[in-house]
């Protein structure tokens, strides 16, 4: 069996996503969309390291959340350092994810740089910029409330990371 085949059909996968660069918000190369169970929806992300991992899996879920459909009136934020702490590196990449999120949901900030200055399994320090959300500038796709820790997995397989990541919506 296929790592992951526990978790999806391949009817639930749409065609790969790679269209923009790797610390560009927007799809990311090595990245699938996939719907499951009602208000929920998930993407999966491989990687040969988890720095690289880690910026794919941000990227992808803002590119899940928002659109940027202009570029007049839009207002650059000040670069955020964020620091999460784990004990496993699934929980590191869970609590990545919501970090940035509540960034959206409490700052209206729409994440789309991502600068890993150091991560371990355990531990990662990054500096995180965006944009101001402006509803002129960017479509809300779909509303992230929180990334479930109990449906992502995370696991190196092959010299290649792999992470199936489901969020609640």
């Amino acid at each position: 069996m296929a790592w992951g085949s526990q978790f999806l059909r391949k009817d639930q996968w749409t065609k790969p996503l790679w269209e923009r660069g790797r610390f560009q918000s927007g799809p990311q190369k090595g990245s699938t969309t996939m719907d499951l169970a009602e208000g929920e929806k998930g993407f999966v992300v491989q990687a040969v390291n988890l720095e690289t991992l880690f910026t794919n899996a941000a990227a992808t879920l803002f590119n899940h959340a928002t659109e940027k459909i202009a570029t007049k009136g839009l207002r650059t934020l000040d670069e955020k350092t964020i620091e999460v702490a784990a004990t496993t590196p699934t929980e590191l990449l869970v609590n990545w994810l919501n970090v940035l999120l509540s960034l959206f949901t409490r700052q209206g900030m729409v994440c789309n740089q991502y600068d890993v200055i150091e991560i371990n399994e355990r531990h990662l320090e990054a500096e995180v910029g965006g944009e101001e959300y402006n509803p002129g500038c960017h479509k809300l796709r779909v509303l992230i409330k929180r990334v479930l820790a109990d449906r992502v997995r995370l696991q190196k397989s092959g010299g290649l990371w792999h992470a199936v990541v489901v969020y609640e919506t």
